[in-house]
């Protein structure tokens, strides 16, 4: 950390006044993210994006069964964010937002007032301690206590089952074969595990289902004065991009099963563990992703990624049209013809922010080759800085990696599905939302 404030300027007398402080940050995140780099004539170049035909023959739909049933794609779910959008009392650390249930949603919708439930109604329902309670140790004894992460571990097996139909030999291959990995923090890897083993993992072996745990990290403390020391008594993850560096960097940050949920070390980096089980792809999406509930097996989507995969692509980042004007990551064209993301970290100086509300917005659903992952390290990923305030109202500065970033380490394209929307879960005011979606699932 003492290096990023170091290549930001940030000195005493900038840290201490909150003004400056926020203009250098914007302007170092700026830097960071290469973007100045790829101004033309003081514009940004829009990257177009490849379109995704929602029609698949059977011979697609063959060869990509074919493929999963070998093992040789995974699915990874991004869980290890905090969901501090949802505003819940610390208890719901443990379960995070992968580990809620129709039932914990259900009786959160129950408290709302307006938007937003009251925290101290949160905090007061015997009810609600007890879902917590069962949701903590994965039981489920009715549908409505199976979570996020639950049902879409189920959908994958249901899918599969659908599109492989009689072909019992090629669904006990997929069965031997299929791999699923979660990427947790600290606080709910427990719970996800013990939910995961509570549904039997849907048929997959243990062993290949895999825990990949995110560190939490502490940070800088701005003091009045504006001299910094190191701040950890809270913790914060660093961002969507830290697991992929720590896939192929960090060999204590992976773990597999065995039957009961219990988490055993891989004693080996999550890529290696790969390589070894001949697994070739990966597809990373976000657990608050609601269209995951539908659909877990993403043939058109796979179909689109392997051509361009097979065309040199490492990484392929699916968006959707930006209708609702947000914020978030959009794509440029590269200086080698390739794609390149970057998220609204690094648009806030007054050049670059208008190109933070994309025509179109990442969907945060990637297509990569594990050869790609491999080549993601601290050094080809940007740290970003984030000021953060703490329960007490301290100042803290931390660093931050953004998934997006890795499409200029690798050979980065971009798809897109038209009339594709983004829908997420993220809010109390989304209840509703993520209920009906989870009522058809």
């Amino acid at each position: 950390m003492e290096n990023l404030i170091l290549k930001a300027g940030l000195t005493a007398e900038i840290l201490k006044d909150p003004v400056k402080r926020a203009r250098a940050v914007d302007e170092y995140n700026a830097e960071a993210g290469g973007l100045r780099g790829l101004l033309r004539g003081g514009k940004l170049e829009q990257a177009s994006t490849h379109p995704i035909s929602a029609e698949v023959s059977e011979s697609d739909i063959l060869r990509y069964l074919r493929f999963v049933a070998d093992g040789k794609r995974i699915p990874i779910i991004f869980a290890a964010g905090r969901a501090t959008r949802l505003r819940l009392p610390k208890a719901f650390d443990a379960l995070g937002l992968a580990g809620l249930t129709p039932n914990i949603l259900s009786e959160l919708n129950a408290l709302r007032e307006g938007d937003e439930a009251p925290l101290r109604k949160i905090e007061s329902s015997e009810k609600l301690k007890l879902l917590l309670a069962a949701g903590m140790n994965g039981e489920n004894k009715s549908p409505q206590d199976l979570s996020f992460i639950q049902r879409q571990l189920l959908r994958l097996r249901s899918q599969t089952g659908r599109l492989i139909g009689q072909e019992d030999a090629l669904l006990k291959r997929w069965l031997t074969n299929a791999k699923f990995a979660v990427v947790t923090n600290e606080a709910n890897r427990s719970a996800i595990a013990l939910q995961l083993a509570g549904i039997q993992f849907a048929g997959l072996k243990p062993e290949h289902v895999y825990i990949l745990v995110q560190p939490e990290e502490g940070g800088l403390e701005i003091l009045p004065g504006g001299q910094t020391k190191f701040y950890d008594k809270e913790v914060w993850p660093e961002g969507h991009g830290k697991p992929f560096i720590d896939m192929q960097a960090d060999p204590k940050a992976a773990f597999c099963m065995n039957a009961r949920g219990h988490l055993v070390a891989l004693n080996k980096t999550f890529v290696a563990e790969l390589q070894a089980r001949g697994v070739g792809r990966a597809v990373f999406a976000q657990v608050n992703d609601l269209h995951l509930l539908e659909d877990m097996m993403h043939v058109e989507r796979w179909l689109a990624a392997d051509r361009l995969i097979q065309d040199g692509a490492d990484m392929v980042m699916e968006m959707v049209e930006n209708r609702l004007q947000q914020k978030g990551g959009g794509i440029f064209k590269g200086k080698d013809g390739s794609v390149v993301m970057r998220d609204t970290i690094c648009m806030k100086s007054p050049d670059l922010e208008s190109y933070s509300v994309p025509h179109s917005l990442s969907r945060m659903f990637y297509e990569l080759t594990v050869q790609g992952i491999s080549k993601i390290t601290p050094q080809t990923l940007p740290a970003y800085l984030t000021e953060r305030k703490t329960l007490n109202g301290r100042v803290v500065l931390t660093r931050e990696y953004y998934s997006g970033d890795s499409s200029s380490v690798l050979r980065g394209q971009a798809i897109q599905m038209k009339g594709y929307e983004l829908d997420t879960f993220k809010m109390q005011s989304r209840i509703p939302e993520a209920l009906e979606r989870m009522s058809r699932a």
